[in-house]
């Protein structure tokens, strides 16, 4: 058969294939490499499309799927998806790639390895598709809970954030949260791909020093008591319990800077921390403790030694 009408109305009303469809149906002289066939619901939708623009395609799987179809615009290879070798020779037969379908071993490193080299193949504003990105359905207590396909959908998720983020001129990138989910990708010019790049998060002082007012209570007061050290301020600020206090992360008890600010500002009357520039810019944080809101400090500010 050319395609399969059955299985082709079914992988049209499934909506991360459905998500494909609409971007290739209306693609001239369409070129196709599929990389994982299996029962060939994918193979049946790219073969319509390709029956309807005189297209091409090819389709790999380690199993041997070449009875599913007879089609003469289709070429089914008994093989890896990365014997490079053997596939390219066959796309070069066939004129080149405008669309790659992924759906083989989902493994981030391995997904990385074949998304860069049939890349390079790809014509400039031709698609990737990636399968199974999402790992929603496999969370825990989801329909179909799995431990393995939750840790290889999400790390093949991020590496493809990685992959992007030192790429970003070079492709767009969508991702579709039906199903498994599917990444779909937009090669925008012709140059190579950069290797992947770790995502950070910004991290500055200014993050994270947050004072916020909220009402100290008895109890509260007694456990900042355990935390600081024992002096002549704890004892007078005991029958205070409804001051406001603020919320100041400093750092921990060892570091030199905050012992020496307390030490300088404690006999002064200070009743907390000066969260001024020279704090944000200095101190480690490693522990929130909970400080007075009265006045900060007097004469001047303290100095380290």
């Amino acid at each position: 058969m050319l395609y399969d009408k059955s299985l082709f109305e079914k992988a049209y009303n499934t909506l991360k294939l459905k998500f494909i469809y609409r971007e290739i149906q209306n693609i001239e002289n369409i070129r196709i490499l599929e990389l994982g066939v299996r029962r060939g619901l994918s193979t049946s939708l790219f073969l319509k499309t390709c029956e309807d623009n005189n297209g091409r395609m090819i389709s790999i799987d380690i199993d041997d799927c070449g009875h599913l179809f007879k089609n003469d615009r289709w070429n089914f290879i008994c093989t890896r998806d990365d014997d490079y070798e053997k596939i390219d020779k066959e796309i070069l037969k066939i004129g080149g790639l405008d669309v790659v379908y992924i759906d083989s071993l989902h493994e981030p490193n391995h997904v990385k390895k074949i998304f860069y080299h049939y890349y390079n193949i790809l014509k400039k504003g031709g698609f990737i598709f990636i399968d199974d990105i999402s790992w929603l359905p496999y969370a825990k207590s989801a329909k179909h809970e799995s431990s393995g396909n939750y840790e290889a959908n999400i790390k093949t998720f991020e590496k493809l954030l990685e992959i992007h983020f030192n790429n970003i001129d070079k492709f767009n990138i969508e991702f579709s949260f039906d199903g498994s989910g599917t990444a779909k990708i937009i090669k925008n010019d012709s140059s190579e791909l950069n290797e992947p790049k770790k995502i950070k998060k910004s991290f500055t002082f200014k993050n994270i020093i947050i004072e916020k007012p909220i009402t100290q209570s008895e109890t509260e007061l007694v456990k900042l008591k355990k935390i600081l050290p024992k002096n002549s301020w704890i004892n007078s600020q005991k029958k205070s319990f409804k001051m406001n206090f603020t919320r100041v992360p400093t750092s921990c008890e060892s570091c030199r800077l905050v012992r020496t600010l307390w030490t300088w500002a404690e006999p002064r009357g200070a009743t907390r921390l000066p969260s001024c520039r020279f704090v944000r810019e200095a101190v480690h944080v490693e522990a929130n403790l909970w400080w007075p809101r009265k006045k900060i400090y007097k004469n001047g500010l303290p100095r380290a030694v």
